[in-house]
């Protein structure tokens, strides 16, 4: 069994590895399509705009990000139109498209979790920003932006946890990530049980390290809120003396 373990286990964190720059990919990448979205479906006047972001995060939440993923690495790849053009070099590579499906499911999420924290932040700060002088531009990058990332980061970092399990589809398009390197070994050894228990292992300590990184980012982004974010200490019971 430890032999099995040993054997397996360099290749299951190779696996790993591909799986988290997945996610840092995606993160990355779709940082700044959710704000967009965000702005465009939450504070924009225009109603073009709006709906045009009410129309990308109803497409991308209501549909499996599996189907997604099918539909840009197999459906594109099928159209003779698009093998004509530029982006065929691109949407050939299974990694290109991973991450793309990824980042624009993501993307989605998160654009609703960052318009609930705009939408959020107090009106009193942002007359107080616009009366000392500051434009529209700046109260929105110094005030309103820093202000609704502090509202949104528990949800954010919900999704964050989602998003790095939802890497797990990419192993349906060839990627050797983590769950496809475990599904290898599997075909290779006949044995499901110790693979895929290895992988629930270490998709268990990526996900505890978000979380302990993501808590540490929120007790330094919210001084004011640590008495109510530390965990409470039980309190000593001092038990009267009898005389």
């Amino acid at each position: 069994m430890l032999e099995a373990v040993a054997d397996m286990l360099p290749r299951l964190l190779h696996g790993a590895l591909d799986t988290l720059v997945i996610m840092a990919a995606c993160t990355l990448l779709s940082l700044p399509i959710a704000l967009m979205v965000a702005i465009g479906g939450g504070l924009s006047s225009s109603k073009p705009i709006r709906f045009l972001a009410a129309s990308y995060v109803f497409a991308f939440r209501s549909s499996p990000a599996l189907v997604q993923l099918f539909l840009i690495y197999y459906a594109f790849s099928m159209s003779e139109t698009l093998r004509q053009t530029w982006a065929w070099y691109f949407f050939q590579d299974p990694w290109f498209c991973g991450i793309l499906a990824l980042t624009l499911n993501t993307a989605a999420y998160q654009a609703e979790i960052f318009r609930a924290g705009l939408q959020l932040v107090p009106k009193e700060q942002l007359d107080a920003s616009l009366s000392l002088g500051l434009s529209k531009v700046l109260t929105f990058w110094l005030v309103r932006a820093p202000g609704a990332f502090r509202l949104a980061l528990p949800a954010y970092t919900n999704e964050l946890i989602l998003l790095l399990k939802t890497t797990a589809i990419v192993s349906t398009i060839t990627i050797l990530d983590l769950l496809g390197t475990a599904k290898l070994i599997y075909t290779e050894t006949f044995d499901p049980f110790t693979p895929l228990m290895l992988a629930a292992a270490i998709y268990l300590l990526l996900v505890w390290m978000i979380q302990w990184a993501m808590s540490k980012i929120e007790w330094w982004l919210m001084p004011h809120m640590r008495s109510s974010i530390a965990i409470p200490q039980p309190r000593k019971v001092v038990t009267p003396a009898l005389g």
